[in-house]
């Protein structure tokens, strides 16, 4: 099996058949256009008709609730040794959520050319889905597509939230409230915010917490071991966890 993650472009999942069929195979795929402050939806289900694609560098794909997003699966036939596209007998499609519930979407499939299979899907709620169509005939398989949903809030960090994490903290709300101003913005200036992800919001909590304590602690001496070399640093520049967060979201030219 082949899977590979890539936003509006390539497929996000693309798998071999389960059996039978004589060689046959379905590809599937997700596709989500993003502006500068929210989706772009779509009146028709074919992928592209209605959406726009991003930069594929992007990386994988972060949908939120309330997003369309146009799932489509490839259905393939070796005939006479080359891979073609087909109709099966049979389609039918899931979407199952972690939570364990399962919804039929096979009257909502839409055939738009042979062997290519559309349906356009708006999560309600979040959290990671499984969307698995199983084929009949030529082309026969079963396949899995997995698409995580984050709630439409994850960008947002409140007082409270910040209080809970920061634990027995001295810092005044004012302060802490300053903080987190101070960090959203040199986040953006950083790091590609939309679409807004777990890990970056992991990072904007540590960075106010860090911000907090280097009001107290500005500077701390390091020490360069092995070459006899000793300077003076925001500690704020120490926190490799904040790196390892915001790593795969970095703007080109920032380490």
């Amino acid at each position: 099996m082949l899977g590979h993650a890539v936003l509006g472009q390539s497929p996000l999942g693309a798998f071999g058949s389960s059996g039978g069929g004589g060689g046959g195979s379905v590809l599937g795929y997700a596709v989500l256009g993003h502006l500068v402050l929210g989706q772009v939806g779509g009146g028709s289900t074919t992928p592209g008709a209605g959406f726009t694609l991003p930069d594929p560098r992007c990386g994988q794909g972060v949908y939120v609730v309330g997003d369309t997003i146009a799932i489509t699966w490839r259905v393939t036939h070796d005939v006479d040794g080359r891979c073609e596209l087909v109709t099966p007998t049979t389609v039918a499609a899931t979407i199952t959520h972690e939570d364990g519930g399962t919804l039929d979407i096979t009257a909502q499939l839409e055939e738009i050319s042979t062997g290519v299979y559309v349906v356009g899907w708006v999560p309600a709620i979040p959290g990671r889905i499984v969307a698995t169509p199983t084929t009949a005939g030529p082309g026969a398989g079963v396949t899995e597509l997995v698409i995580d949903v984050q709630p439409r809030t994850l960008a947002f960090l409140g007082l409270a939230e910040l209080r809970t994490y920061l634990g027995a903290s001295g810092a005044t709300d004012p302060e802490i409230l300053d903080a987190l101003t101070v960090e959203q913005n040199d986040q953006a200036e950083w790091c590609r915010i939309d679409p807004y992800t777990p890990a970056l919001r992991e990072a904007l909590k540590r960075r106010v917490a860090r911000n907090l304590h280097a009001r107290r602690i500005p500077t701390a001496p390091i020490s360069s071991y092995g070459q006899g070399v000793t300077g003076v640093v925001a500690t704020t520049q120490l926190d490799a966890e904040i790196a390892r967060l915001e790593a795969s979201r970095r703007l080109p030219g920032f380490a």
